[in-house]
Formats: structure tokens, C-alpha cells, sequence
């Protein structure tokens, strides 16, 4: 097994020699199937399952963080 040290140095001397990483096709269509109502679902029950608020509220600035970055806005 790889540690992600040595993953993200193949990484870099992969496209340092101008080789390209190619998305699977099967995660492409995930993406694709992906909508906002599936990406809400994760927030709606941290909502409701995290008791301590302090718990809570990181995971819920994690989750909008991450949709931020999918551009799907929180």
C-alpha cells in the first residue's frame, strides 16, 4: 500500500512527464446522476443525529464547504 505521500509524488512526476489522469466513466455518471436534494440529505440528518452543538455545527460548515465547492451552494 501507498501512503499519500508517495501517491501524490507519482502524482506530480505522472504529469511532470505529461501523462493525464482520466476520470472512469462510472464516476462520471455518478456525478452526473448527482442533484441538490441528494446533497442536502447529509446535512438534514446531521441535523437531526448530532446531539453536541459544537459537533454539529463543524459538520455542518464541512458539509456546506464541500457543496460550495461543487458549486452547488449551500
Amino acid at each position: 500500500m501507498v501512503n499519500k505521500d508517495v501517491g501524490a509524488a507519482y502524482a506530480i512526476a505522472r504529469r511532470g512527464l505529461g501523462l493525464k489522469e482520466a476520470v472512469p466513466q462510472n464516476h462520471k455518471k455518478l456525478l452526473q446522476s448527482l442533484n441538490i436534494g441528494v446533497l442536502e440529505e447529509p446535512k438534514d440528518y446531521v441535523s437531526q443525529r448530532v446531539k453536541k452543538v459544537a459537533l454539529r455545527k463543524r459538520h455542518l460548515r464541512e458539509i456546506d464547504r464541500l457543496l460550495l465547492s461543487l458549486g452547488s451552494g449551500p
